[in-house]
């Protein structure tokens, strides 16, 4: 080192390997070599900075990236949740129904709840304490609908099992009272498409409204009618409105009746089960075209059918 004009300055002699008498001299000023120092250094910090941002990039699109799997999988997730859910309503809306229809048959002025029924004798009560205790079951499962969570679900489902085997006991405890259950108009009279039910409408002949007293199955001219339920046929005859018609009366005041029949099979006075074939289907009497009306009757008023018919709903039904 060695000073020129004031200022220090650093020599650098080079010389090659193997080679003497040939050699190169660089100086350098010291304002120099602190300014190459500085470079180096702030050249070092930058490359140093873009390393570390380029990794926190890096690692922030891997987290985007799995984040976004999860967000993928989580909806996958609730929307298997709404079908779930979707589906158990479904399935509760069916055991309420059926349950309603078994509440009818019991002769329950209102429909009650059914608690948890265990396995063994059947509780002292009979048909009025099982059947006291179906609508808290299903209101305290309609409730837990609400949420969505996993947990929930399942237990969801186990309730919605439970219940469905509290129907089935409850339907065999009924099973087992064959008189009451023989009597009571529980399956279609014949296969068909429903054109008219229980209600106002506009008489087809009069153009009157009126109020129909049962329902028509409108089906192929000939097909069998068969007895709903196990009684005696008190009538079986032809008049104006009805064509050839056959009236059964059933235990506990039930009373049904199939009109516009093409041909009668029994006779008055015939006993018959339910299944039995008592007439084939026509177009007699007041009807424009081949279908069966069909009436039921609680101590000779008139009730909806569709109450009564235990049945899955295969029948068709006019649009």
């Amino acid at each position: 080192m060695k000073k020129e004009d004031g200022n220090s300055s650093f020599t650098v002699i080079i010389m090659p390997k193997g080679v003497t008498g040939n050699y190169k001299t660089i100086e350098i000023s010291k304002k120099t070599l602190k300014f190459i120092i500085s470079g180096v250094s702030l050249f070092f910090l930058i490359f140093a900075f873009i390393l570390i941002d380029y990794f926190n990039v890096k690692s922030t699109a891997l987290m985007v990236k799995k984040l976004k799997a999860e967000n993928k999988t989580q909806a996958q997730k609730i929307v298997m949740l709404e079908d779930t859910m979707k589906e158990l309503n479904q399935k509760l809306s069916k055991f309420e129904e059926y349950k309603r229809k078994l509440n009818i048959i019991a002769g329950l002025e209102s429909p009650l709840a059914l608690t948890e029924v265990g396995q063994g004798d059947i509780p002292s009560g009979g048909a009025q304490t099982l059947g006291n205790n179906i609508n808290t079951s299903l209101k305290t499962i309609k409730k837990e609908t609400v949420s969505k969570s996993s947990n929930e679900i399942t237990q969801i489902k186990n309730k919605a099992s439970k219940i469905e085997e509290n129907l089935d006991f409850l339907y065999k405890y009924f099973k087992e009272q064959q008189k009451i259950l023989a009597s009571t108009p529980s399956i279609w009279p014949t296969k068909g498409i429903l054109t008219s039910g229980f209600n106002w409408r506009i008489d087809p002949f009069t153009g009157l409204r009126e109020f129909h007293q049962g329902l028509d199955i409108a089906t192929q001219l000939g097909n069998p009618v068969v007895a709903t339920a196990d009684g005696i046929v008190i009538e079986s005859s032809s008049k104006k409105d009805y064509g050839n018609y056959v009236i059964i009366l059933h235990n506990y005041g039930y009373k049904t009746i199939y009109a516009h029949l093409k041909k009668r099979l029994v006779k008055v006075g015939q006993k018959v089960k339910r299944g039995d074939v008592i007439g084939l289907v026509g177009s007699t009497g007041k009807s424009t075209a081949p279908h069966l009306h069909y009436e039921v009757r609680v101590h000779n008023k008139p009730v909806n059918p569709l109450d009564y018919i235990l049945e899955n709903d295969w029948i068709l039904r006019k649009k």
